[in-house]
């Protein structure tokens, strides 16, 4: 077993002298692929510098995990998106996040949509899940990106393919893809306070908000255009059709000033205002 922790507590029920703790790191990231280390005037800076790597540390074991501090050591996707460019100045990551695209083509269902968990574990298919699901784009982009990697694009372009498909079919929209969500979202942690999903801010008396959907949706459609963008960049890179997501970037943006943004750049619903 391994554990990510803070501190150590040892009990014992007679006299010992603790003569060492010795505690090994378990990761997928060797010394050897370590890319170099910054270090500033600011301790404070430093020390955020040195727990995003340990993060690394801890959750790049053979898949990127997530929460060693409770029962969630699964290969979220949200997180390993959110943090796949971080760790690509860390360390050399560019074989460690192609197998893991492995495991997220693994996840997708014959409709198009990706898990929330990659690879699959005890949570199963959570489908269609804001910013998890869009990880199949992000972190091939990424990649691509930072190493001039095209591989990672041609290994993932059918499946990104499908998943775009399914976005520009349903626009992201929560009335289109209730059925495949379960009529939920999780968007919980980071999300807007009063419409986060764990909290219980998105129910009126056991009725899903309105304002919820609202905001779900413009989230999907932000997502969509980000996806879109994406597309479109490593098909020029790979000499593909980038006219096609290029116009749904476009189609996506239209629909989010229309739906969601005033004329004066508010937000039609009320509540979103007060971010």
């Amino acid at each position: 077993s391994f554990f990510g922790y803070r501190y150590v507590s040892i009990t014992a029920t007679d006299k010992v002298q603790i003569k060492s703790i010795e505690s090994v790191p378990v990761t997928s990231i060797t010394k050897e692929l370590e890319a170099g280390k910054l270090v500033t005037g600011n301790p404070l800076i430093n020390q955020l510098l040195s727990n995003s790597l340990w993060g690394m540390y801890s959750n790049y074991l053979s898949a990127p995990t997530d929460c060693p501090q409770r029962d969630e050591r699964l290969g979220w996707t949200a997180d390993t998106q959110v943090f796949a460019e971080t760790g690509t100045f860390f360390a050399n990551t560019q074989s460690f996040m192609h197998k893991w695209m492995r495991d997220m083509r693994d996840t997708q269902t014959p409709r198009g949509s990706y898990s929330g968990v990659a690879p699959l574990a005890k949570n199963g298919i959570n489908e269609m899940r804001i910013g998890w699901a869009d990880a199949g784009i992000i972190v091939p982009w990424t990649v691509w990106k930072q190493y001039d990697d095209i591989q990672i694009i041609e290994e993932n372009w059918d499946s990104m393919e499908k998943y775009m498909n399914l976005l520009n079919e349903t626009k992201y929209a929560h009335e289109n893809i209730a059925s495949i969500t379960g009529n939920y979202q999780w968007a919980d942690w980071l999300s807007y306070e009063p419409l986060e999903s764990c909290g219980g801010g998105i129910y009126d008396n056991g009725k899903l908000r309105p304002e919820a959907v609202a905001y779900w949706n413009y989230l999907c459609s932000s997502y969509w255009v980000i996806d879109a963008t994406m597309m479109r960049d490593m098909a020029t890179a790979t000499g593909r059709d980038a006219a096609k997501y290029q116009q749904m970037a476009d189609e996506g943006k239209a629909y989010i000033k229309k739906n969601f943004i005033n004329a004066d750049g508010t937000f039609k619903t009320e509540i979103l205002n007060t971010m």
